[in-house]
């Protein structure tokens, strides 16, 4: 899946979920889930002193489960399992505000054998302050896609 336009977003020191997503069914031992990702980043930040930050996009893995709470329709709830592969990138920036370009993050070959079991992988973006007093204003995303493959072997 590639999707196209623009999304955009206010990432205090937290993780955010991006469009690029799959969902698939593990049903045997030796099954292996083939995933690629990729995502173009810019992230503007403000500060007022000298500061650093860093900008993870990861590969989030949520283990499916029935949602049981008898509201009508069938459906899955998910709750975090694992991060699958991360990349990290480091931010020294003077003071004021600017934009950084993450540039593309690419995630190629990326194996994971999950148990039995339903799972949704989502590229994802952490934004985290390690110094200074810098805070994230806006983070755009442009291109950006998810596949995920079970292979059976």
């Amino acid at each position: 899946y590639v999707s196209g336009g623009d999304v955009s977003f206010d990432n205090s020191d937290s993780e955010s979920s991006t469009d690029a997503n799959a969902r698939v069914t593990v049903q045997g031992p030796t099954d292996l889930v083939f995933i690629s990702s990729q995502l173009a980043l810019t992230s503007g930040y403000s500060c007022t002193t000298a500061s650093t930050f860093n900008v993870s996009v990861q590969i989030n893995r949520y283990a499916g489960f029935v949602d049981t709470s008898g509201q009508g329709a069938i459906d899955f709830l998910f709750n975090f399992d694992a991060t699958v592969s991360e990349q990290t990138t480091s931010y020294t920036v003077s003071t004021g505000s600017g934009t950084v370009n993450t540039g593309q993050n690419i995630f190629t070959t990326v194996l994971d054998q999950p148990s039995f079991g339903y799972y949704w992988y989502i590229c994802e973006v952490v934004w985290s302050k390690t110094s200074g007093d810098v805070v994230p204003l806006v983070q755009t995303v442009g291109l950006r896609s998810l596949t995920a493959q079970v292979i059976k072997q």
